[in-house]
Protein backbone atom coordinates (compact mmCIF):
# COMPACT_ATOMS: atom_id res chain seq x y z
CA UNK A 1 0.00 0.00 0.00
CA UNK A 2 2.71 2.33 1.05
CA UNK A 3 4.80 2.24 -2.13
CA UNK A 4 2.02 2.73 -4.26
CA UNK A 5 0.60 5.69 -2.56
CA UNK A 6 4.09 8.06 -3.38
CA UNK A 7 4.14 6.52 -6.94
CA UNK A 8 0.86 7.46 -7.64
CA UNK A 9 0.51 10.83 -5.97
CA UNK A 10 4.37 12.27 -6.41
CA UNK A 11 5.31 15.32 -4.86
CA UNK A 12 4.64 19.45 -5.38
CA UNK A 13 7.09 21.86 -4.44
CA UNK A 14 5.55 24.15 -2.03
CA UNK A 15 5.30 27.63 -3.04
CA UNK A 16 6.55 30.44 -0.72
CA UNK A 17 4.76 33.90 1.00
CA UNK A 18 4.31 36.64 -0.71
CA UNK A 19 7.20 39.45 -1.24
CA UNK A 20 9.10 36.55 1.15
CA UNK A 21 13.13 36.64 0.08
CA UNK A 22 15.00 34.87 2.16
CA UNK A 23 18.80 36.32 3.19
CA UNK A 24 20.56 37.98 5.40
CA UNK A 25 24.00 36.72 7.41
CA UNK A 26 26.09 34.79 5.35
CA UNK A 27 26.92 32.42 8.28
CA UNK A 28 25.03 30.55 10.69
CA UNK A 29 25.88 30.84 14.93
CA UNK A 30 27.53 27.61 16.05
CA UNK A 31 24.51 27.33 18.51
CA UNK A 32 22.30 26.66 15.21
CA UNK A 33 23.84 23.83 14.06
CA UNK A 34 22.94 21.04 16.90
CA UNK A 35 20.37 20.92 19.28
CA UNK A 36 21.12 21.85 22.85
CA UNK A 37 22.66 19.31 24.78
CA UNK A 38 20.17 18.63 27.45
CA UNK A 39 17.04 19.42 25.00
CA UNK A 40 14.35 17.36 25.62
CA UNK A 41 11.94 16.41 22.86
CA UNK A 42 8.66 17.70 23.56
CA UNK A 43 6.72 16.76 20.33
CA UNK A 44 6.37 16.38 16.06
CA UNK A 45 5.18 18.82 14.34
CA UNK A 46 5.92 17.54 11.00
CA UNK A 47 4.63 19.44 7.87
CA UNK A 48 4.21 22.44 9.43
CA UNK A 49 5.76 25.55 7.40
CA UNK A 50 6.93 28.55 8.09
CA UNK A 51 8.64 31.73 6.90
CA UNK A 52 10.68 33.32 9.82
CA UNK A 53 12.41 36.47 10.53
CA UNK A 54 15.75 35.12 13.27
CA UNK A 55 17.92 36.94 15.76
CA UNK A 56 21.23 34.44 16.05
CA UNK A 57 23.24 34.85 19.16
CA UNK A 58 25.21 36.84 17.06
CA UNK A 59 23.49 39.68 17.28
CA UNK A 60 22.05 39.28 13.39
CA UNK A 61 19.33 38.50 11.22
CA UNK A 62 18.20 36.16 8.99
CA UNK A 63 14.86 36.17 6.79
CA UNK A 64 14.11 31.97 5.50
CA UNK A 65 11.39 29.37 5.05
CA UNK A 66 11.77 26.59 7.25
CA UNK A 67 9.86 22.89 7.35
CA UNK A 68 9.54 21.53 11.35
CA UNK A 69 10.18 18.69 12.05
CA UNK A 70 10.17 18.51 15.75
CA UNK A 71 10.17 20.90 18.96
CA UNK A 72 12.66 20.77 22.08
CA UNK A 73 13.03 22.08 25.38
CA UNK A 74 16.19 22.96 27.39
CA UNK A 75 17.52 25.33 29.61
CA UNK A 76 18.04 27.96 27.24
CA UNK A 77 14.00 27.28 26.46
CA UNK A 78 11.82 26.04 23.35
CA UNK A 79 13.55 25.27 20.35
CA UNK A 80 12.47 24.07 17.02
CA UNK A 81 13.95 21.74 14.74
CA UNK A 82 13.91 22.13 11.20
CA UNK A 83 15.22 21.85 7.60
CA UNK A 84 16.21 25.45 6.35
CA UNK A 85 16.04 26.38 2.95
CA UNK A 86 18.02 29.16 2.88
CA UNK A 87 20.94 27.10 4.12
CA UNK A 88 19.94 23.67 2.70
CA UNK A 89 20.48 21.65 5.74
CA UNK A 90 18.89 21.31 9.36
CA UNK A 91 18.96 23.94 11.81
CA UNK A 92 18.12 24.77 15.26
CA UNK A 93 15.67 27.84 16.46
CA UNK A 94 15.58 29.17 19.42
CA UNK A 95 11.43 29.80 19.80
CA UNK A 96 12.40 33.40 21.51
CA UNK A 97 14.77 34.11 19.09
CA UNK A 98 12.11 34.33 15.93
CA UNK A 99 11.32 38.08 15.59
CA UNK A 100 8.63 37.90 13.25
CA UNK A 101 6.75 34.68 11.48
CA UNK A 102 5.08 35.27 7.76
CA UNK A 103 1.77 33.90 7.22
CA UNK A 104 2.86 31.67 4.43
CA UNK A 105 -1.07 32.54 2.60
CA UNK A 106 -0.74 36.18 2.76
CA UNK A 107 2.56 37.32 3.58
CA UNK A 108 1.30 39.24 6.57
CA UNK A 109 3.05 39.58 9.64
CA UNK A 110 1.73 37.66 12.70
CA UNK A 111 1.38 40.52 15.61
CA UNK A 112 1.89 38.08 18.52
CA UNK A 113 4.74 35.65 17.98
CA UNK A 114 4.91 34.61 21.79
CA UNK A 115 1.05 33.62 21.74
CA UNK A 116 1.18 31.96 18.08
CA UNK A 117 4.37 29.51 19.26
CA UNK A 118 2.48 28.44 22.47
CA UNK A 119 -0.30 27.53 20.29
CA UNK A 120 2.20 25.21 18.00
CA UNK A 121 3.99 24.17 21.07
CA UNK A 122 0.89 23.06 22.89
CA UNK A 123 0.09 21.12 20.04
CA UNK A 124 3.42 19.47 19.55
CA UNK A 125 3.15 18.51 23.13
CA UNK A 126 -0.29 16.68 22.18
CA UNK A 127 1.23 14.73 18.71
CA UNK A 128 3.90 12.94 21.10
CA UNK A 129 3.77 9.07 21.40
CA UNK A 130 4.97 9.28 24.75
CA UNK A 131 3.49 11.51 27.96
CA UNK A 132 4.17 11.54 31.29
CA UNK A 133 0.64 12.16 32.50
CA UNK A 134 -2.51 11.57 30.90
CA UNK A 135 -4.49 13.61 28.81
CA UNK A 136 -6.93 15.48 30.83
CA UNK A 137 -7.37 18.73 28.61
CA UNK A 138 -10.36 18.46 25.87
CA UNK A 139 -7.74 20.74 23.17
CA UNK A 140 -4.75 18.29 23.89
CA UNK A 141 -7.33 14.83 23.43
CA UNK A 142 -8.44 16.20 20.42
CA UNK A 143 -5.22 16.97 18.80
CA UNK A 144 -4.09 13.93 19.55
CA UNK A 145 -7.68 12.28 17.99
CA UNK A 146 -7.14 14.08 15.19
CA UNK A 147 -4.05 14.18 14.00
CA UNK A 148 -3.87 11.58 10.75
CA UNK A 149 -7.41 12.78 9.82
CA UNK A 150 -6.52 16.20 9.96
CA UNK A 151 -3.50 15.35 8.40
CA UNK A 152 -5.48 13.75 5.02
CA UNK A 153 -7.81 16.15 4.90
CA UNK A 154 -5.04 19.24 4.68
CA UNK A 155 -3.21 17.22 2.27
CA UNK A 156 -6.37 17.81 0.01
CA UNK A 157 -7.48 21.69 1.44
CA UNK A 158 -3.82 22.73 1.05
CA UNK A 159 -3.20 21.56 -2.23
CA UNK A 160 -3.18 24.93 -3.54
CA UNK A 161 -1.55 26.58 -0.69
CA UNK A 162 -4.69 28.06 0.69
CA UNK A 163 -7.07 26.87 3.18
CA UNK A 164 -10.61 28.96 2.62
CA UNK A 165 -12.95 29.65 4.92
CA UNK A 166 -15.26 26.79 3.00
CA UNK A 167 -12.86 23.93 3.62
CA UNK A 168 -11.49 25.12 7.09
CA UNK A 169 -16.04 24.70 7.27
CA UNK A 170 -15.04 21.02 6.47
CA UNK A 171 -12.25 20.42 8.53
CA UNK A 172 -14.06 21.60 12.26
CA UNK A 173 -17.11 19.53 11.44
CA UNK A 174 -14.95 16.25 11.26
CA UNK A 175 -12.94 17.59 14.52
CA UNK A 176 -16.55 18.24 16.37
CA UNK A 177 -17.85 14.60 14.92
CA UNK A 178 -14.35 13.11 16.64
CA UNK A 179 -14.97 15.28 19.71
CA UNK A 180 -18.31 13.39 20.01
CA UNK A 181 -16.95 10.25 18.61
CA UNK A 182 -14.37 10.36 21.52
CA UNK A 183 -16.51 11.19 24.12
CA UNK A 184 -13.82 14.47 24.95
CA UNK A 185 -15.51 16.76 27.58
CA UNK A 186 -14.47 20.09 28.28
CA UNK A 187 -14.23 23.35 26.29
CA UNK A 188 -11.90 22.74 23.49
CA UNK A 189 -9.54 26.17 22.59
CA UNK A 190 -10.08 26.48 18.26
CA UNK A 191 -7.07 28.82 18.48
CA UNK A 192 -3.85 26.20 18.94
CA UNK A 193 -6.07 23.80 16.10
CA UNK A 194 -6.29 27.46 13.48
CA UNK A 195 -2.72 27.76 14.12
CA UNK A 196 -1.80 24.13 13.47
CA UNK A 197 -4.17 23.96 10.10
CA UNK A 198 -2.34 27.61 8.89
CA UNK A 199 1.38 26.23 9.05
CA UNK A 200 0.60 22.38 8.28
CA UNK A 201 0.99 21.71 4.28
CA UNK A 202 1.79 18.05 4.73
CA UNK A 203 3.86 16.16 1.54
CA UNK A 204 3.00 13.20 0.26
CA UNK A 205 5.17 11.18 2.70
CA UNK A 206 3.13 12.51 5.62
CA UNK A 207 -0.37 11.99 3.81
CA UNK A 208 0.65 8.49 3.29
CA UNK A 209 1.50 7.47 6.69
CA UNK A 210 -1.45 9.18 8.23
CA UNK A 211 -3.77 7.64 5.53
CA UNK A 212 -2.21 4.38 6.59
CA UNK A 213 -2.11 4.29 10.11
CA UNK A 214 -5.67 5.70 10.06
CA UNK A 215 -7.35 2.11 7.49
CA UNK A 216 -5.44 0.13 9.34
CA UNK A 217 -6.44 1.43 13.11
CA UNK A 218 -10.42 2.33 12.98
CA UNK A 219 -12.45 1.74 9.99
CA UNK A 220 -15.00 4.14 11.08
CA UNK A 221 -12.64 7.26 11.23
CA UNK A 222 -11.46 6.47 7.93
CA UNK A 223 -15.05 5.71 6.38
CA UNK A 224 -16.00 9.40 7.82
CA UNK A 225 -12.51 11.10 6.35
CA UNK A 226 -12.38 9.74 3.14
CA UNK A 227 -16.11 10.47 2.40
CA UNK A 228 -14.86 14.30 3.01
CA UNK A 229 -12.67 14.78 0.95
CA UNK A 230 -14.59 15.63 -2.04
CA UNK A 231 -16.57 17.82 0.17
CA UNK A 232 -13.34 19.57 0.97
CA UNK A 233 -11.83 19.61 -3.07
CA UNK A 234 -15.68 21.45 -3.50
CA UNK A 235 -15.62 23.25 -0.70
CA UNK A 236 -14.62 26.68 -2.57
CA UNK A 237 -16.98 25.67 -5.35
CA UNK A 238 -13.82 25.53 -7.50
CA UNK A 239 -11.28 22.74 -7.93
CA UNK A 240 -8.13 23.42 -9.33
CA UNK A 241 -6.60 21.03 -11.48
CA UNK A 242 -4.22 19.82 -8.74
CA UNK A 243 -7.22 18.96 -6.52
CA UNK A 244 -8.63 16.91 -9.45
CA UNK A 245 -6.05 14.92 -9.33
CA UNK A 246 -5.45 14.46 -6.19
CA UNK A 247 -9.22 13.80 -5.96
CA UNK A 248 -9.18 11.24 -8.83
CA UNK A 249 -5.92 9.30 -7.74
CA UNK A 250 -7.63 9.33 -4.07
CA UNK A 251 -10.56 7.67 -5.99
CA UNK A 252 -8.68 5.01 -8.02
CA UNK A 253 -6.89 4.30 -4.58
CA UNK A 254 -9.40 3.41 -2.95
CA UNK A 255 -11.35 1.31 -5.54
CA UNK A 256 -8.11 -1.12 -6.00
CA UNK A 257 -7.59 -1.38 -2.00
CA UNK A 258 -11.46 -2.68 -1.90
CA UNK A 259 -10.70 -4.99 -4.90
CA UNK A 260 -11.07 -8.74 -4.82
Amino acid sequence: MALSIQALFGERRIGRPRNFVQGGSARDSSDMEDLPVDADELGDLLGVRLAIDYLDSRMERTRRFIVVKKATRSGCGFCLHAYCELRRAHRTFRVDRIVEVIDMRTGEVHENPAEFFSDLLLVAEATAPRRRKPRVDGTERLIAESEHGLTVLLYFAQSDETLRRGERSVIWKYLEWQQHRCSIEGRVARRPLNAWMNTLLPDTKQFETALVQMMERESIHARYVLAHVPEIVMADGHADDEEKRRLSILLRFLEQQQAP
